[in-house]
């Protein structure tokens, strides 16, 4: 989390969570796209139903502040 702060990306989470939630609710097949899709944070917010922990995923494969990220 502290991570996802220094990066300035909760915002970008929750813009997804709630594009999600309204397509879910309307009947909107949505599923995630790249490396963040089975993060755990997006596991957490509901937004996929990978268990990244479970699965044994490193964390580093979906974000890393060595990662030059567009507009930072």
């Amino acid at each position: 989390m502290a991570l996802i702060g220094q990066l300035e990306l909760a915002g970008y989470f929750l813009i997804v969570w709630d594009i999600v939630r309204f397509c879910r609710r309307e009947g909107i097949l949505v599923q995630g796209r790249g490396p963040a899709a089975n993060s755990v944070v997006c596991y957490a917010l509901g937004l996929t139903a990978i268990d990244p922990v479970g699965m044994e995923l490193l964390f580093e494969r979906f974000l890393s502040a060595n990662v030059v990220m567009a507009g930072h």
